[in-house]
């Protein structure tokens, strides 16, 4: 295949517009007056610098199918560990306890996990506090969604039948750890991604068979009860310690009213301790009029690519990836974490995403001129 980083070199145009967010949001911050108070430097090293080099160490290490399956591999194995870990943070165990007090650094959460007696699952479930080996709920459910849907990416080709074994199994970890962390949007769009993708294979007839049937069984016999018994937790009941999204919207949108320009997110905490929970918003408030044209020109740029993939009729490796990409684009959208705040973890699904399409050779020139 060549030397690593010379075969199948990624288009930069999100890279490249990535550096023209960074350097927009330090301009802007500078001008509003809170590039020290919201520690921009600090930030920078801590995050958006990470994401930089994210993107490269992909672009030199993956250059052949090998390496490329073996670092899908490798995270799979990673989000079964934290699978375990949280699903052991929701039944209370000692153990899981113990991971949870040392991971995270939220005292909200400290609070909770560290209170003494037993849990009780019913009063518990809602609750939001297994947090895996991830540190906050929100960050594990979205690791748990858009990781384990990779365990598709194999699960239709030609592998060992214990190989397929495993992965559906993974698969079906992965939902039931997404479903106890009680994070609806990153469960929901999991699954119906992951229906999507059962259903675009017309190859594993008994695969689809089986997943069909349980799922059947499921609604029939057991979804009613549950959803009658609140025994779903945030699932089914939206008040269970819920922040209203509408308010946190309508009052981020009543900031920007005076503040589009250059926004501001060291004077929008002032006014709420809650940060606006939606991509869009969160690029105007951090970032001002000029940053957020350009991260929103990003986040857009990814979906449109991914979803090229994802809604074609071919390449089943590369559409469950491109899956993964649209999985955390919509979480975004309910959510903080993204490409505005520099999360890392959009910048290891997108770039072996693109790796992908390139090494398993689909429309590689094509690929290119898109990008």
């Amino acid at each position: 295949m060549g030397k690593a980083g010379v075969v199948f070199p990624m288009p930069k145009k999100v890279v490249y517009s990535y550096a023209i967010f960074v350097i927009i949001t330090a301009l802007t911050l500078f001008l509003n007056g809170e590039y020290g108070a919201y520690d921009f430097t600090k930030m920078f090293l801590s995050y958006y610098l990470n994401c930089f080099i994210t993107f490269f160490a992909f672009e030199y290490y993956i250059n052949d199918q090998k390496q490329l399956k073996a670092v899908i591999y490798f995270l799979l194995a990673l989000i079964i560990v934290d699978g375990v870990v949280t699903v052991l943070q929701h039944i209370g165990n000692p153990i899981g306890k113990a991971i949870a007090m040392v991971i995270t650094t939220v005292s909200d959460e400290v609070s909770d996990i560290s209170s003494d007696g037993n849990y009780d699952i019913n009063q518990l479930f809602g609750a939001s506090l297994p947090i895996g080996i991830f540190g906050r709920v929100f960050t594990n459910a979205n690791c748990l969604a858009t990781i384990g849907i990779m365990s598709m990416a194999y699960m239709f080709t030609k592998v060992k039948r214990i190989e397929k074994l495993g992965l559906i199994g993974c698969l079906f970890f992965c939902f039931f750890s997404c479903f106890v962390t009680q994070e609806r949007t990153a469960f929901a769009v999991f699954l119906l991604t992951a229906a999507y993708l059962f259903f675009k294979e017309k190859n594993n007839k008994k695969i689809l068979f089986f997943a069909v049937l349980a799922i059947l069984i499921f609604v029939v016999y057991y979804l009613p009860d549950l959803l009658l018994s609140d025994k779903l937790g945030r699932i089914s009941n939206t008040n269970f310690k819920e922040d209203d999204r509408m308010v946190i919207w309508a009052m981020a949108v009543e900031f920007l009213k005076q503040n589009l320009l250059l926004g501001g997110p060291v004077s929008y905490s002032k006014m709420t301790d809650i940060a606006p929970h939606n991509f869009f918003l969160l690029a105007f408030i951090n970032s001002g009029l000029v940053g957020g044209i350009v991260a929103i020109y990003i986040y857009i740029y990814m979906i449109w690519i991914s979803l090229n993939f994802f809604l074609s009729k071919r390449m089943g490796t590369v559409r469950t990836l491109a899956g993964s990409v649209l999985i955390y684009s919509a979480i975004c959208l309910f959510h903080n974490a993204s490409i505005v705040t520099g999360d890392t973890l959009i910048f290891i699904l997108f770039p072996i995403f693109l790796k992908a399409s390139l090494i398993l050779k689909a429309d590689s020139r094509v690929i290119v001129k898109r990008f």
